[in-house]
């Protein structure tokens, strides 16, 4: 019976993790590709990463960029796309939390 209870729990993780993959990639896809017309949306993906299925929580990676690709690294050296980036994940776990989108302003 634990062993069954365990697997429905894993099932339940595992759609919670995709559903907030899914609200994340949304938020990181909107928020930056107008910054950066070249970036493609490349969806998102499952994989039995240790840090994502031994969690008690809905767990995810984001990739939002590689240094191996020049074009992207120098993205990734300026302040206000890193900046981008972070409001687009707050974004996206916020409104995976039930929160509306809400824009951060300094100081607040």
């Amino acid at each position: 019976m634990r062993k069954l209870l365990d697997r429905v729990y894993a099932d339940v993780r595992r759609d919670e993790s995709h559903r907030l993959a899914d609200t994340v990639q949304h938020q990181l896809f909107s928020g930056l590709r107008g910054v950066d017309p070249g970036l493609e949306n490349w969806g998102v993906k499952r994989a039995p990463f240790i840090v994502l299925v031994a969690t008690d929580m809905p767990a995810i990676l984001a990739e939002v960029g590689c240094l191996s690709n020049d074009r992207e690294a120098a993205m990734l050296r300026r302040t206000d796309y890193r900046q981008q980036i972070a409001q687009a994940l707050f974004d996206g776990i916020h409104e995976y939390a039930g929160g509306t989108r809400t824009q951060q302003k300094k100081g607040t």
